[in-house]
C-alpha cells in the first residue's frame, strides 16, 4: 500500500500506461469471449482541466457484480496470466491513488443490468497509512473504500477509471 500512496512510478504519466493496459487486456478477454469484433475495442481518456479530473473507458469486457467488490479489493492478487495478458501483479489498477484525492472504478458487463462502482478516498488512505496509528493495509483499505450498485441498460460492458480531484503537485 505504501507503494502505490506514494507514487508507483517515478514519472506521474506512467499511470496512462497502466491503465491502458489494463484497458487493452479487457478488450482482449471481450473479443476472446465474442463481446467484440477485433478492431472495435475503444479506450477513451477525457481530461477536465478546470475539475482536475482525468477519465479512462474501455468497451471491454467488464467485471460482473458478482465479482466486482473481490476483484477490487485485492491487492497484490490477480486473476490475469503472466503468458498473455500485460497486467498481472494487482496493483496497477491502484497508481492513480497517488495523485489524486478519490479513485473511483465503475463497471458493468453484456447482459448485466447493475453497474458496480467502488469509490476510494485517497486522501484520506495517504493520512491513516502514514500516520501513528497502526492498522493493517486491508483494515486501512476497508475503511477508504465504498461501493454501490446501480440499475443501467444490459446492452452495455465497460470499465472506467476516475481520478478525481489531481492534487495540485501534478500537473
Amino acid at each position: 500500500v505504501e507503494i502505490v500512496t506514494k507514487g508507483l512510478y517515478t514519472n506521474s504519466l506512467d499511470i496512462f500506461r497502466e491503465y491502458i493496459q489494463n484497458s487493452c487486456d479487457a478488450i482482449d478477454d471481450a473479443v476472446d469471449a465474442g463481446i467484440l469484433s477485433a478492431g472495435d475495442g475503444l479506450i477513451t481518456i477525457d481530461l477536465e482541466v478546470n475539475t482536475r479530473q482525468i477519465t479512462i473507458e474501455d468497451n471491454g469486457a467488464g467485471i460482473n457484480t458478482r465479482n466486482f467488490e473481490r476483484t477490487m479489493s485485492k491487492i497484490g492478487n490477480s486473476d490475469k496470466r503472466l503468458e498473455t495478458d500485460r497486467g498481472f501483479r494487482g496493483i496497477g489498477r491502484l497508481c492513480g491513488l497517488a495523485y489524486c484525492r478519490e479513485v473511483r472504478f465503475s463497471s458493468t458487463v453484456k447482459g448485466e443490468t447493475k453497474l458496480s462502482t467502488v469509490t476510494i478516498d485517497a486522501e484520506h488512505l495517504r493520512q491513516e497509512f502514514f500516520s501513528d496509528n497502526k492498522h493493517s493495509a486491508e483494515s486501512v483499505l476497508r475503511d477508504v473504500m465504498t461501493f454501490c450498485k446501480i440499475d443501467v441498460d444490459a446492452d452495455k460492458h465497460f470499465f472506467r477509471v476516475e481520478l478525481i480531484d489531481i492534487v495540485d503537485t501534478n500537473r
